[in-house]
């Protein structure tokens, strides 16, 4: 894909992802009806990574020192 330059690509595996590959068909037919005309772009966004809490999660106390949990 970098050939076509593109620079932010979504490996989505192997043929056993088939299926949910082959579920875009759908939801495409299903803009293209809603909106009018088959000319529409979708744009996946990605969410920020996450970061690791600072300190116990809340709601939740320490751990206890004398019972180390497994």
């Amino acid at each position: 894909m970098s050939d076509l330059r593109h620079t932010d690509v979504i490996d989505l595996g192997d043929i056993t992802y088939r299926p949910g590959t082959e579920m875009y068909l759908p939801l495409w037919a299903r803009l293209w009806a809603a909106l009018g005309t088959p000319m529409f772009n979708l744009k996946i966004g990605r969410a920020p990574p996450k970061t690791a809490p600072a300190g116990p999660m809340p709601g939740r106390s320490p751990p206890c020192p004398r019972f180390p949990t497994r």
